[in-house]
Protein backbone atom coordinates (compact mmCIF):
# COMPACT_ATOMS: atom_id res chain seq x y z
CA UNK A 1 0.00 0.00 0.00
CA UNK A 2 2.77 2.70 1.14
CA UNK A 3 4.71 1.70 -2.26
CA UNK A 4 1.85 2.24 -4.53
CA UNK A 5 1.03 5.62 -2.64
CA UNK A 6 4.48 6.85 -3.02
CA UNK A 7 4.41 6.21 -6.57
CA UNK A 8 1.37 9.03 -6.65
CA UNK A 9 3.72 11.38 -4.32
CA UNK A 10 6.90 10.06 -6.87
CA UNK A 11 4.70 11.60 -9.62
CA UNK A 12 3.76 14.71 -8.66
CA UNK A 13 6.88 15.36 -6.76
CA UNK A 14 8.52 15.21 -10.62
CA UNK A 15 6.03 17.22 -12.07
CA UNK A 16 6.07 20.10 -9.62
CA UNK A 17 9.94 19.87 -9.52
CA UNK A 18 10.19 20.23 -13.48
CA UNK A 19 7.52 23.35 -12.90
CA UNK A 20 9.49 24.87 -10.24
CA UNK A 21 12.70 24.55 -13.08
CA UNK A 22 11.08 26.13 -15.80
CA UNK A 23 9.14 29.14 -13.53
CA UNK A 24 13.03 29.54 -12.29
CA UNK A 25 15.00 29.20 -14.92
CA UNK A 26 12.72 31.66 -16.88
CA UNK A 27 13.05 34.06 -14.02
CA UNK A 28 16.72 34.20 -14.36
CA UNK A 29 16.76 34.77 -18.06
CA UNK A 30 13.89 37.40 -18.44
CA UNK A 31 15.64 39.37 -15.40
CA UNK A 32 19.66 38.26 -16.85
CA UNK A 33 18.60 39.70 -20.23
CA UNK A 34 16.87 42.92 -18.99
CA UNK A 35 19.94 43.50 -16.34
CA UNK A 36 22.28 43.53 -19.12
CA UNK A 37 20.50 44.82 -21.94
CA UNK A 38 18.09 47.62 -20.50
CA UNK A 39 19.27 48.30 -17.21
CA UNK A 40 20.83 51.67 -17.21
CA UNK A 41 24.16 51.17 -16.20
CA UNK A 42 24.60 54.36 -14.57
CA UNK A 43 22.19 53.22 -12.06
CA UNK A 44 24.66 50.64 -10.93
CA UNK A 45 27.27 52.65 -10.92
CA UNK A 46 25.83 54.80 -8.61
CA UNK A 47 24.42 51.63 -6.26
CA UNK A 48 28.66 49.79 -6.44
CA UNK A 49 30.31 53.14 -6.19
CA UNK A 50 32.92 51.52 -8.80
CA UNK A 51 33.43 52.28 -12.61
CA UNK A 52 34.88 48.76 -12.48
CA UNK A 53 33.49 47.08 -15.50
CA UNK A 54 33.70 43.25 -13.77
CA UNK A 55 32.00 44.47 -10.36
CA UNK A 56 28.84 46.34 -12.60
CA UNK A 57 28.70 42.77 -14.42
CA UNK A 58 28.78 40.82 -10.69
CA UNK A 59 26.26 43.10 -9.63
CA UNK A 60 23.75 41.95 -12.64
CA UNK A 61 24.33 38.65 -12.44
CA UNK A 62 23.92 38.25 -8.69
CA UNK A 63 21.43 40.89 -8.66
CA UNK A 64 19.33 38.82 -11.53
CA UNK A 65 19.87 35.29 -9.77
CA UNK A 66 18.49 36.59 -6.78
CA UNK A 67 15.39 38.65 -7.39
CA UNK A 68 14.40 35.56 -9.58
CA UNK A 69 14.86 33.27 -6.64
CA UNK A 70 12.78 35.57 -4.18
CA UNK A 71 10.04 36.13 -6.77
CA UNK A 72 9.70 32.03 -7.22
CA UNK A 73 9.94 31.15 -3.76
CA UNK A 74 7.07 34.11 -3.37
CA UNK A 75 5.30 32.47 -6.77
CA UNK A 76 5.56 28.77 -5.25
CA UNK A 77 4.41 29.72 -1.58
CA UNK A 78 1.04 31.29 -2.89
CA UNK A 79 0.34 29.59 -5.66
CA UNK A 80 -2.05 32.35 -7.22
CA UNK A 81 -3.14 30.58 -10.02
CA UNK A 82 -5.06 27.96 -8.24
CA UNK A 83 -5.64 29.57 -4.93
CA UNK A 84 -5.45 33.00 -5.33
CA UNK A 85 -8.32 35.38 -5.88
CA UNK A 86 -7.90 36.56 -9.77
CA UNK A 87 -9.55 35.73 -12.10
CA UNK A 88 -7.52 32.40 -13.38
CA UNK A 89 -7.82 31.36 -9.69
CA UNK A 90 -11.72 31.71 -9.80
CA UNK A 91 -12.09 29.69 -13.39
CA UNK A 92 -9.93 27.07 -12.36
CA UNK A 93 -11.63 26.62 -9.14
CA UNK A 94 -14.81 26.35 -11.16
CA UNK A 95 -13.45 23.32 -12.72
CA UNK A 96 -12.42 21.40 -9.73
CA UNK A 97 -14.31 17.69 -9.41
CA UNK A 98 -14.71 18.75 -6.10
CA UNK A 99 -17.56 21.02 -6.98
CA UNK A 100 -19.67 18.42 -7.50
CA UNK A 101 -20.09 16.95 -4.01
CA UNK A 102 -20.98 20.45 -2.92
CA UNK A 103 -23.34 20.11 -5.68
CA UNK A 104 -24.90 16.54 -4.82
CA UNK A 105 -24.10 16.07 -0.87
CA UNK A 106 -24.42 20.08 0.00
CA UNK A 107 -21.31 19.44 2.09
CA UNK A 108 -19.14 22.35 2.42
CA UNK A 109 -16.15 23.23 0.22
CA UNK A 110 -13.78 21.81 2.69
CA UNK A 111 -15.11 18.59 2.85
CA UNK A 112 -15.62 18.35 -0.73
CA UNK A 113 -12.19 19.07 -1.31
CA UNK A 114 -11.04 16.32 1.52
CA UNK A 115 -13.72 13.57 -0.56
CA UNK A 116 -12.21 14.36 -3.62
CA UNK A 117 -8.21 13.69 -3.15
CA UNK A 118 -8.83 10.89 -1.13
CA UNK A 119 -10.65 9.37 -4.53
CA UNK A 120 -7.99 10.97 -6.67
CA UNK A 121 -4.90 9.59 -4.19
CA UNK A 122 -6.28 5.67 -5.03
CA UNK A 123 -5.17 6.89 -8.73
CA UNK A 124 -1.70 6.28 -7.40
CA UNK A 125 -2.44 2.55 -6.95
CA UNK A 126 -0.96 0.94 -9.97
CA UNK A 127 -4.33 -1.19 -9.79
CA UNK A 128 -6.46 1.63 -10.74
CA UNK A 129 -8.33 1.77 -13.94
CA UNK A 130 -7.69 5.55 -13.84
CA UNK A 131 -3.72 5.16 -13.02
CA UNK A 132 -2.04 6.85 -16.52
CA UNK A 133 -4.65 9.48 -15.71
CA UNK A 134 -2.24 10.84 -12.46
CA UNK A 135 0.40 11.62 -14.96
CA UNK A 136 -1.99 13.86 -16.97
CA UNK A 137 -3.36 15.81 -13.85
CA UNK A 138 -0.26 16.82 -12.80
CA UNK A 139 1.09 17.41 -16.38
CA UNK A 140 -1.99 19.49 -17.48
CA UNK A 141 -2.09 21.54 -14.11
CA UNK A 142 1.71 22.17 -13.61
CA UNK A 143 1.93 23.65 -17.29
CA UNK A 144 -0.83 25.93 -16.49
CA UNK A 145 0.89 27.42 -13.65
CA UNK A 146 4.05 27.94 -15.81
CA UNK A 147 2.35 29.24 -18.51
CA UNK A 148 0.44 31.75 -15.78
CA UNK A 149 3.98 32.53 -14.42
CA UNK A 150 5.68 33.59 -17.71
CA UNK A 151 2.79 35.49 -18.73
CA UNK A 152 3.26 37.65 -15.57
CA UNK A 153 6.92 37.95 -15.69
CA UNK A 154 6.95 39.25 -19.13
CA UNK A 155 4.10 41.77 -18.47
CA UNK A 156 6.04 42.82 -15.34
CA UNK A 157 9.44 43.48 -17.78
CA UNK A 158 7.42 44.93 -20.47
CA UNK A 159 6.68 47.55 -18.19
CA UNK A 160 10.35 47.57 -16.45
CA UNK A 161 11.59 48.33 -19.90
CA UNK A 162 9.58 51.16 -20.34
CA UNK A 163 10.44 52.83 -17.43
CA UNK A 164 14.12 51.62 -18.21
CA UNK A 165 13.93 53.18 -21.41
CA UNK A 166 12.72 56.14 -20.00
CA UNK A 167 15.42 56.78 -17.74
CA UNK A 168 17.98 56.33 -20.21
CA UNK A 169 16.16 58.89 -22.40
CA UNK A 170 15.26 61.34 -19.58
CA UNK A 171 17.92 60.51 -16.75
CA UNK A 172 21.03 59.66 -18.79
CA UNK A 173 21.02 61.03 -22.15
CA UNK A 174 22.09 57.26 -23.09
CA UNK A 175 20.35 57.61 -26.85
CA UNK A 176 21.73 61.23 -27.62
CA UNK A 177 23.35 60.39 -31.14
CA UNK A 178 23.67 56.45 -30.54
CA UNK A 179 20.73 55.33 -33.24
CA UNK A 180 21.83 51.39 -32.70
CA UNK A 181 21.12 51.58 -29.09
CA UNK A 182 17.81 53.08 -29.53
CA UNK A 183 16.69 50.39 -32.04
CA UNK A 184 18.31 47.44 -29.71
CA UNK A 185 16.45 48.35 -26.72
CA UNK A 186 12.96 49.37 -28.36
CA UNK A 187 13.50 45.86 -29.76
CA UNK A 188 14.38 44.09 -26.78
CA UNK A 189 11.35 46.07 -25.20
CA UNK A 190 9.04 45.09 -28.44
CA UNK A 191 10.34 40.89 -27.81
CA UNK A 192 9.17 41.26 -24.15
CA UNK A 193 6.10 42.66 -25.14
CA UNK A 194 5.14 40.25 -28.03
CA UNK A 195 5.96 37.28 -25.82
CA UNK A 196 3.62 38.25 -23.00
CA UNK A 197 0.87 39.33 -25.90
CA UNK A 198 1.96 35.52 -27.41
CA UNK A 199 1.60 33.61 -24.86
CA UNK A 200 -1.56 35.59 -22.97
CA UNK A 201 -3.38 35.14 -26.32
CA UNK A 202 -2.94 31.92 -26.40
CA UNK A 203 -3.73 30.62 -23.12
CA UNK A 204 -6.75 32.26 -22.26
CA UNK A 205 -9.48 31.27 -19.61
CA UNK A 206 -13.08 29.89 -20.01
CA UNK A 207 -15.60 33.20 -19.99
CA UNK A 208 -18.21 34.90 -21.05
CA UNK A 209 -19.28 31.86 -22.93
CA UNK A 210 -15.77 31.44 -25.28
CA UNK A 211 -14.37 27.97 -25.07
CA UNK A 212 -10.55 27.87 -22.93
CA UNK A 213 -7.79 27.68 -25.30
CA UNK A 214 -3.60 26.58 -25.06
CA UNK A 215 -2.91 25.11 -21.53
CA UNK A 216 -6.48 26.12 -20.14
CA UNK A 217 -8.10 24.22 -22.81
CA UNK A 218 -6.21 20.95 -21.17
CA UNK A 219 -6.69 21.73 -17.46
CA UNK A 220 -10.51 21.80 -18.39
CA UNK A 221 -10.52 18.76 -20.01
CA UNK A 222 -8.77 16.64 -17.14
CA UNK A 223 -11.00 18.27 -15.15
CA UNK A 224 -13.51 17.42 -16.51
CA UNK A 225 -12.58 14.22 -17.10
CA UNK A 226 -11.91 13.71 -13.47
CA UNK A 227 -15.48 15.06 -12.55
CA UNK A 228 -16.94 12.42 -14.73
CA UNK A 229 -15.18 9.87 -13.19
CA UNK A 230 -15.93 11.45 -9.50
CA UNK A 231 -19.31 11.41 -10.11
CA UNK A 232 -19.73 7.88 -11.57
CA UNK A 233 -17.79 5.45 -8.97
CA UNK A 234 -18.31 7.44 -6.13
CA UNK A 235 -21.04 10.00 -6.01
CA UNK A 236 -23.91 8.36 -8.27
CA UNK A 237 -25.13 6.36 -5.07
CA UNK A 238 -23.86 8.05 -2.34
CA UNK A 239 -27.00 10.05 0.01
CA UNK A 240 -24.80 11.37 2.56
CA UNK A 241 -20.81 12.25 2.53
CA UNK A 242 -19.96 9.05 4.78
CA UNK A 243 -21.72 7.24 2.19
CA UNK A 244 -18.90 8.72 -0.34
CA UNK A 245 -15.98 8.34 1.82
CA UNK A 246 -17.80 4.92 2.25
CA UNK A 247 -17.18 4.11 -1.20
CA UNK A 248 -13.76 5.39 -1.39
CA UNK A 249 -12.70 3.56 1.23
CA UNK A 250 -14.29 0.04 -0.64
CA UNK A 251 -12.71 1.55 -3.89
CA UNK A 252 -9.56 1.40 -1.97
CA UNK A 253 -9.78 -2.22 -0.15
CA UNK A 254 -10.93 -3.68 -4.02
CA UNK A 255 -8.11 -2.40 -5.58
CA UNK A 256 -5.24 -3.18 -3.17
CA UNK A 257 -6.85 -6.59 -2.96
CA UNK A 258 -6.15 -6.62 -6.57
CA UNK A 259 -2.30 -5.54 -5.88
CA UNK A 260 -1.55 -8.30 -3.35
CA UNK A 261 -3.14 -10.93 -6.02
CA UNK A 262 -1.28 -9.28 -9.17
CA UNK A 263 1.87 -9.39 -6.57
CA UNK A 264 1.66 -12.93 -5.14
CA UNK A 265 3.30 -15.70 -7.03
CA UNK A 266 1.30 -18.14 -9.33
CA UNK A 267 1.09 -22.00 -8.56
CA UNK A 268 3.54 -22.75 -11.33
CA UNK A 269 5.95 -20.05 -9.45
CA UNK A 270 5.62 -21.84 -6.20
Amino acid sequence: MSTEIMRDHEIHTVYKARMKRKVFLSLILVALFFAFTLLPAQVLLLLTDSANSWVVLGTKAVGSISIATLASGILFASDSAFKGSNKTAYWVMSTYPSNAAMKQLGCTEREATTLWFKFFDTWGLSSSPHHGLVASTYSATYQGRWMYYLTWTLGIFTILGIGAIAINQFVFDAYIGNRARVVLHASILLGYAIGFLAIWRTNRIGRNGKRPTGCWERVEQVLQQSTVLFKRDVLTNAVSLEDAFDTIDNIRQSLEAEAQLAAAPSDDEA
